[in-house]
């Protein structure tokens, strides 16, 4: 996303108040987009809306539970006034509760279907009302739904989180076909993050040690990197072409693998051979993460098997470093 890429556009991003959704509103805001904020949480949202809004940007607040049809009625015509009009709904909203199949509580998964499924369908339908021709907005845009890695992994513990955003997925490709076959002139699109060390994705890794399931978090976390395509963690943050936050210090990098405890901080000026455990450094046989012409990253996928002790030992670092 470059930095004039959304100027005079008008956004409403759900679930903004923390987390990813604060995220996504100031790389809205830093694309020069205007964006409203709508979330449950109305003083972290607020909040959150003054911060970017004294960074510069065009940004308002406004409450909404994604999971009731009335409060979507409610808040769009807010947003449209505020900002002249929309073009952009991120479905951000969503909510996680970890558990083993077999202990499956069915107020924990309606919970996640409520807010994770019918929250997003709302958000579809209210945006598909306010931009196609005629709507209050009537110049067409775009809907981003955001589901998850979880959608296309098999990781214990997240059983109906999963489902849920599995069905995003499905969701999201019939909303796009009935747009274009109806002639909405409304883009309709899913992104699918992996994890990210946010209040909720800390949560999770927490969850799924006291289930029984890994031995430590660090183990959780690698396991998750293992199976995400781009061998990451995600990263909540305004990234730059080398990928740090300016100023920014990486954490420090603890190596995952059983006996090779090698905690190292790295400094923003640390060079390749130094701001890795000495496990994850290039040898003669193996070609590790940080040797990849393309930067900082995980090993390709062809060569995981044989990396397999760089791969592991970077994993739960790997984020902290990655380019997008």
């Amino acid at each position: 996303m470059g930095v004039s890429d959304l100027i005079g556009r008008k956004a409403l991003v759900t679930g903004g108040a923390r987390g990813l959704g604060a995220g996504m509103a100031e790389a809205l805001a830093q694309a020069g987009a205007a964006f409203v904020i709508g979330d449950i949480r109305e003083d972290l949202g607020k909040a959150t809306a003054d911060t970017l809004r004294g960074s510069g940007a065009t940004a308002g607040f406004v409450p909404l539970d994604v999971t009731d049809d009335a409060s979507w009625e409610q808040a769009v015509p807010v947003v449209i006034d505020e900002l002249g009009g929309l073009d952009i709904v991120v479905n951000n909203a969503g909510v996680e509760i970890s558990g083993l199949v077999i202990d499956l509580d069915p107020a924990d998964v309606r919970r996640m279907l409520d807010v994770n499924v019918l929250g997003i369908s709302l958000g579809i339908k209210h945006a598909f009302r306010a931009m196609r021709p005629g709507g209050p907005a009537g110049q067409g845009g775009a809907v981003v739904n955001v589901s998850s890695v979880a959608a296309t992994i098999a990781f214990p513990g997240i059983a109906g989180y999963s489902a849920t955003k599995a069905a995003v997925d499905r969701l999201t490709r019939v909303a796009a076909m009935e747009s274009g076959k109806l002639g909405y002139g409304v883009r309709v699109n899913c992104i699918y993050p992996g994890l990210v060390p946010t209040e909720m994705g800390n949560q999770l890794a927490q969850d799924v040690v006291t289930l029984g399931l890994f031995e430590s978090i660090e183990h959780a976390v690698g396991s998750v990197v293992g199976l995400t395509p781009q061998g990451r963690l995600g990263e909540v943050a305004a990234r730059t072409r080398r990928g740090r936050t300016p100023g920014s210090t990486p954490p420090s990098i603890r190596c995952t693998r059983p006996g090779r405890w090698a905690a190292r901080t790295a400094s923003s000026t640390a060079t390749p051979t130094t701001s890795r455990p000495a496990c994850c450094r290039p040898t003669r046989r193996t070609r590790c993460c940080t040797s990849r012409r393309t930067g900082w990253g995980s090993p390709p996928a062809a060569r995981r098997s044989a990396t397999a002790s760089c791969w592991w030992c970077c994993a739960a670092s790997a984020w902290s470093w990655s380019r997008t």
